[in-house]
Order: C-alpha cells, then structure tokens, then sequence
C-alpha cells in the first residue's frame, strides 16, 4: 500500500466538505453544481463530435463524489465507466451514491 502525501490528506479531508464549498463558491454566478457539470459535458461531446470521434469507454480522472458519471453515460454513450481520484474518502463517497 502507498504512503499518503499531504496532498492526498488535502483532498481526503475535503471530500466531505465539497459541495458545500462549492456551493459557497459558486453562490456569486447564480448557478448550480449540475449546470457546470452539464455544460462541461456538452463541450465535451460538441468537441468528440467535431472531430467524429465516438468512444464505449470513458475515464473520469478527478472523479471526486462521481456525480458527473451520469451525465458522461448518458451523454456519450458510455458503456463503461472508470473515476479515479486522489481522495479514498471521495471514492467511498462515490460508492455509495
């Protein structure tokens, strides 16, 4: 087993914490966690489409709590899904939603 850096310990201890810091952040624009996570995703999809690139499998690197798996699924057709992320504690988290 690897030994945690700082930065893992970082990212585990915010884990728990993560929507509502974003939603503290995001308090200014007037818009939700779900509309940024759709709009990247739909960006994403308008580029694979220009390029005439289609793909079965989709990593999410950074998946944190891996409420954007969904949205990948759904709009690019995933058929399998891999989230990686530096934080256990977010991965657990994304387990049991």
């Amino acid at each position: 087993m690897q030994k945690k850096n700082s930065s893992d310990e970082l990212f585990d201890h915010h884990a728990s914490t993560y929507d509502d810091d974003l939603a503290k952040g995001l308090a200014l624009t007037g818009e939700s966690k779900s509309y940024f996570a759709e709009t990247r995703v739909e960006w994403l999809k308008k580029k694979l489409s220009k390029m005439d690139f289609t793909t079965k499998n989709i990593l999410d690197y950074g998946c944190g709590d891996g409420a954007t798996v969904p949205l990948l699924a759904d709009r690019l057709s995933g058929e399998l899904m891999v989230g990686t992320d530096p934080s256990a504690k977010a991965i657990a988290i994304a387990k049991q939603k």
